[in-house]
């Protein structure tokens, strides 16, 4: 997986308002803000986040994403002594370890931040997905949807992601196996020249030697291509079934009843 350092945030200039000793204190961010730089102060952090209309003017739910997800990394920032402009550019106190490029969620209600499943999909699951290993990310799902009963719109939406990297991945591979049987079949042209040397179709025999080693390489990376694709297009299936199959069962959210209201509008359950 890869992951970038984040050494600073861009912040409204309203949050110095909320500023005692160098730190904002969330207590008094709380009891002062309203919904509006509730939200605005949460984008900054997570603007990935797709908040639905009824989302961004529920202050309760603004006020537990604070609490549960931003209050914390808030904290960690250090806020400059003088500001003129709507926004500024703050570092953070120690820099903070997060995954480029993540998928668009959406916010509708507060069944739809679920810290703990959300910690436990990305550590259990997306991690492996995000590497390539496909295989074992699909076991820790199976752990994972014995907890939550079923996989909600965003969890597949990452393996259908993990798909189009795996797609991405065959279609290289197979470049690379044509690249092999090119090799391949030039140097065998070369070799049946009439006036080749001893030493050149000696030379060549190497060549080709190698150049057959390369190939069975490419031809076994192929197949673990190919294989791969198929695998996570069956996973989305699965689980994209398993979803709709839990829409049309009136109430029944598995072991801990962690369902959300994003799962009542796309794909899926457990593995």
């Amino acid at each position: 997986m890869y992951i970038q350092v984040e050494t600073h945030i861009y912040l409204p200039t309203y949050i110095l308002e909320y500023v005692v000793d160098g730190r904002v204190d969330p207590d008094m961010f709380l009891s002062k803000a309203t919904p509006a730089r509730f939200l605005e102060v949460i984008l900054a952090f997570y603007p990935h986040f797709d908040f639905t209309q009824d989302a961004r003017e529920d202050d309760e739910l603004l006020r537990k994403i604070f609490i549960e997800m931003v209050a914390l990394r808030l904290s960690n920032v250090v806020m400059p002594l003088d500001v003129h402009t709507g926004y500024f550019q703050a570092p953070f106190n120690t820099p903070v370890l997060s995954e480029p490029q993540q998928s668009s969620k959406r916010v509708n209600s507060s069944a739809d931040i679920d810290v703990s499943r959300t910690d436990m999909f990305n550590s259990n699951c997306l991690a492996y997905l995000r590497v390539g290993q496909y295989r074992h990310a699909a076991e820790n799902i199976t752990c994972f949807t014995n907890t939550y009963t079923f996989l909600n719109q965003d969890e597949i939406l990452e393996i259908s992601n993990a798909c189009g990297d795996a797609e991405d991945n065959l279609h290289d591979t197979l470049s690379h196996l044509k690249g092999a049987y090119h090799v391949i079949d030039r140097i065998q042209l070369l070799s049946r020249q009439p006036d080749i040397t001893p030493t050149e179709a000696s030379n060549l025999d190497h060549r080709l030697k190698v150049a057959i080693t390369g190939l069975r390489l490419n031809q076994q990376m192929f197949d673990s291509a190919v294989r791969d694709v198929g695998f996570l297009l069956a996973l989305v299936e699965h689980h994209e079934n398993r979803f709709v199959k839990h829409q049309s069962t009136p109430e029944k959210s598995g072991p801990n009843k962690k369902t959300t209201e994003q799962d009542s509008t796309p794909p899926e359950k457990s593995v």
